[in-house]
This record gives structure tokens, C-alpha cells and sequence, in this order.
């Protein structure tokens, strides 16, 4: 939402009368969207079109335009969170994406390529495995480098109704055991079959193995079925609000936290992003950042994947060596890539050590993970020539709440959307507010104060705390300070000295 002008301030004191917040949501993918690119040259993703229209209650007329903003940002991140049903699942979502998409790569690594249809009979197939052999084992650990594999590995879990446990592969062996238990993982999957105190490990390439001949066919036949058809089969949740994944928080002020996150939290965080990056099936977006990452978990696999777009993975360690830029360099070569996601440190690394041809059909560097100094930006797109843009999000957030939007160039749009030293203003139906530590009150723009979100991808809980996650009004203290300047962008002034701030 971009700022609002004081006109209204001035019409509403001059009538004396009240404002009606009023908020329009899901004009996205209609034909009077900028969805693709074009305003009306397109088909609507169904007929008729729903959207929905939000109506608050009256505000006074003496209300500041921010607060009006605010408003009606809430507005819409309340009525974003209580949509349900299959189809807001990440299976049933990837399904129709996969159709759609049959013929186009959606997987590279320094390994191979997969397109989406052999994609969709892989984990088609693979699901029938896990059912197998993982038998009654819900929610099942997930140790493996960034790649194919991984994958294919977390979308046969999605399409077998588990939830997946994304973990660091260079964990130790106490360290991986308490992490699963944590979770309450009952199994776990990696690079080969061993245990993790009393779960059971299986190796990657012996499930791939175990697939049957009947269950590939099986598998092939199915992908023959219309998407929606295909969809209503292949779906194993009923609900949006199931738990997806479980995801680690870092860690860096206190010990790690098991997130759950459910299939709307995630989703709603893809369908976000996706309506202000507007990546789509010509773009090949690379992602070093590891599936364990919620960064790398939810924009690097499931905003790509959803989006048709060419997943280009990259094996990383978190370490930011020569290895990990050459295989980086190598990739986006060959594949041409338009995206780039990393952390500050990545794109430090990149601006020295990656040769500027790699990044020649770049259009979008996005970057999170950690704050981005000045100079690292300014190093980057003066090499590369392209606008690095910083996002800010939390695990528990599933992950992105405010993101810079890129240079508008690409499709001669008119609107001032990224500011240097902010971290940009929220994702569409996310909420935002500052309020002050002790009285809780909402403190108006340019104030700074405790920084809160509240939207459909604000976490379910932590697990095994059934008093965690937003508050009964559905807000999340985040544990940061920041402000909220009258363009609307965030800025963060550092963290909260009170309370338990959050990672």
C-alpha cells in the first residue's frame, strides 16, 4: 500500500464528517491487475472473479492519513487470515502450478534438470514411498545440502499430508538429535540411513530406490488428470491451517525455537511476494540460501515453484568461500538466471569473487538474513549494476514482512517504492504497527517503538508452547525497534532490551 495523501485530512475536518476505512483485496490475477507485466492483456484466473471488500468501522474525522493507512492495512490482514480450505494448501497449489507449467524447467542444480511434469511424477511417486516406509512418522526431519534431491524429498512430504523439519546437514550427531526432538520429529531422511537417538534414519538414495514400477505409473497416469481434477486427488490436507513445516529460529539471542508454521502461513507469505516481485515462468531464480532456512524454505523453493518459475539451487554450508561463488558463478551462467537471493554476506562475497557476465540478465538481488550496510549495496550495483534490495522478516513470520521493491524500470511503472536505509514497507496483507514497550500504546509515524506484525502468515506457535505465537488480537511482538516514516517504509533503530526478543 503506498502512503496516503493529506487530502483526505483536509476534506474529512472540512465536512466534519466520519471516514470509512475501506480496503479491496484479491484483485490480484484479474484483468485490472499488473499481474505478468500488462494491464488488461490477459486472462483472469477464473470467471466470475471474487474479490473481497472490506469495510471497518468509522473513524473520526480529525484521523491522520497514516492512521487511516493503518486501518485499512489491518482490515485486509485480518480478512487474509481467516480464508481456509484445500486449496490454500502448498500440494494443492504446487499441483496446478506443475500442470500448468509441464513442459518448463523447474529444477536445476550442479547435478541435472528436471521440468515440472517429471517433477510432479517424482514426488508423486516418492509420496507412495513414505507411505510405505515411513508409515505412522507425521513429521519427519529433513538433512540434506540445497538441491534437487531436497526438493523432491519436501515435496513428496507435502504431497503424503507430513510435515517437514528442514535441518542444517553439518549439524553433529547431539546437536541433530536435539533438534528433532524438539521438534517432535518421529523420523528423518538424509544422505544416508542412520539414527538420531531414537529415530529412525533413512537414506535419501534408498527411498528414490524403493520406488515401484506401478507406483511411477501410477504417478504418470494421475499427472494426465485436469489440475483440478489432479488437485482434489493429490491433496492430503483439508485444511489450510495443518502445519506445513517446522522451522528453526537462528538463535542468536537465546536458544533455537521450533516454529510451526501451517500451509496458509506459507502460502500467504509465496502469494505476497509474488504480487510485488512478479516473478513468473521467465524467470530463473537462484537461491544459495539452505532449505533450512525459513528465507531459503519459503522464497528460494516455494515462491519459485508456485510461481513457475526455474528453481536454481545451490549447495551451501553458509560459509561464503571461493567454492560456494564458483558454483554460484557457474549456475547463473549456464542458466541465464534473473534472480538472485542471498544474505549480506553472499552478496559481499559475490561482488569480489563472481565474474559480472554470471549476473548480465539479473533484475532482481534480493537480500535478507542480517542487516545490509551501505557500502555492500553500493559495491554490488556498481559491479553489477543492478539494485541490491533489502527485505526484513522473521522466522516466525514464515518469513518476509517488508521487502524493497526493485527499480520499477522493468515495466515503465511510476511509483517510489524502494528507499535506501529502510527495509521497505510491508508485503500486501500485512500489518504493521509501532507501539511503546510499557503502556502498549500505538505510537503515530516517525515515533519509534516495539515493531508488532499481524497477518495470515504470522506463525501458529512454537512448539510444544501452546501460549506462543500473536496475541488474542492477532499481533506479533517482533522483539525490534523501528519507526514507520510517512512514505510508509520501516526502519529499524535496533533491538528491544526488554522482554524476550525473537530471532
Amino acid at each position: 500500500m503506498l502512503p496516503f495523501a493529506k487530502g483526505l485530512e483536509v476534506i474529512a475536518r472540512g465536512a466534519d464528517v466520519p471516514i470509512i476505512p475501506i480496503g479491496l483485496d484479491r484483485l490480484w490475477g484479474s484483468i485490472f491487475s499488473f499481474e505478468g507485466g500488462s494491464f488488461f492483456w490477459k486472462w483472469p484466473h477464473r470467471l466470475p472473479y471474487p474479490v473481497d471488500v472490506v469495510v471497518g468501522k468509522p473513524l473520526p474525522s480529525d484521523t491522520p492519513a497514516g492512521e487511516v493507512r493503518n486501518a485499512i492495512q489491518e482490515a485486509i490482514a485480518t480478512r487474509r487470515s481467516k480464508r481456509d480450505g484445500r486449496a490454500g494448501s502448498l500440494a494443492w497449489r504446487f499441483v496446478v502450478s506443475a500442470k500448468l507449467n509441464r513442459r518448463r524447467m523447474a529444477l536445476v542444480d550442479s547435478g541435472g534438470r528436471m521440468s515440472y511434469g517429471a517433477l510432479l511424477v517424482e514426488a508423486l511417486a516418492l509420496a507412495r514411498v513414505f507411505d510405505r516406509r515411513l508409515g505412522q512418522a507425521r513429521r519427519v526431519g529433513v538433512i540434506l545440502e540445497s538441491g534437487m534431491e531436497a526438493a523432491i524429498v519436501h515435496l513428496a512430504l507435502t504431497l503424503s499430508g507430513r510435515v517437514a523439519v528442514p535441518l542444517y546437514p553439518g549439524l553433529s550427531a547431539d546437536g541433530r538429535a536435539a533438534l528433532l526432538g524438539r521438534a517432535r520429529a518421529q523420523a528423518w531422511i538424509g544422505d544416508a540411513a542412520d539414527s538420531a537417538g531414537e529415530l529412525p534414519g533413512h537414506a535419501v538414495a534408498g527411498l528414490r530406490a524403493a520406488i515401484r514400477p506401478r507406483d511411477r505409473w501410477r504417478a504418470r497416469a494421475l499427472s494426465l488428470l485436469p489440475a483440478w481434477a489432479l488437485a482434489r486427488l493429490a491433496t492430503p490436507q483439508s485444511s489450510a491451517r495443518e502445519v506445513a513445516a517446522v522451522l528453526f529460529t537462528a538463535g542468536t539471542t537465546g536458544s533455537r525455537k521450533a516454529v510451526e508454521l501451517s500451509h496458509g502461513n506459507i502460502l500467504s507469505n509465496v502469494q505476497s511476494l509474488l504480487e510485488v516481485l512478479h516473478i513468473g515462468p521467465r524467470d530463473r531464480v537462484l537461491s544459495p540460501v539452505p532449505l533450512a532456512n525459513a528465507f531459503g524454505y519459503t522464497v528460494g523453493l516455494w515462491t519459485t515453484l508456485l510461481s513457475g518459475g526455474r528453481a536454481l539451487l545451490v549447495a551451501s554450508d553458509g560459509e561464503q568461500g571461493a567454492d560456494l561463488c564458483s558454483r554460484v558463478e557457474a549456475l547463473a551462467l549456464s542458466e541465464k538466471a534473473t534472480v538472485i537471493y542471498g544474505s549480506p554476506a553472499d552478496f559481499a562475497a559475490f561482488t569480489h569473487k563472481v565474474d559480472p557476465a554470471a549476473f548480465a540478465d539479473l533484475w532482481v538481488a534480493a537480500c535478507a538474513a542480517a542487516p545490509l550496510e551501505e557500502d555492500v549495496g553500493a559495491a554490488f550495483a556498481e559491479r553489477f549494476g543492478v539494485l541490491l534490495c533489502e527485505g526484513y522478516g522473521l522466522t516466525e513470520c514464515a518469513p518476509v514482512v517488508s521487502f524493497n521493491i526493485p527499480g520499477a524500470e522493468r515495466y515503465e511503472g511510476r511509483q517510489m517504492a524502494h528507499r535506501p536505509g529502510s527495509i521497505g514497507r510491508p508485503l500486501p496483507g500485512v500489518a504493521v504497527r509501532v507501539v511503546d514497550r510499557d503502556s502498549g500504546a500505538v505510537l503515530p509515524q516517525d515515533h519509534s517503538g516495539e515493531l508488532q506484525v499481524k497477518g495470515p502468515n504470522v506463525m501458529l506457535g512454537y512448539v510444544g508452547d501452546p501460549e506462543s505465537g500473536a496475541s488474542a488480537d492477532g499481533w506479533l511482538s517482533t522483539g525490534d525497534l523501528a519507526h514507520i516514516d510517512r512514505g510508509g517504509f520501516l526502519i529499524i533503530d535496533g533491538r528491544s532490551v526488554a522482554g524476550e526478543p525473537r530471532s
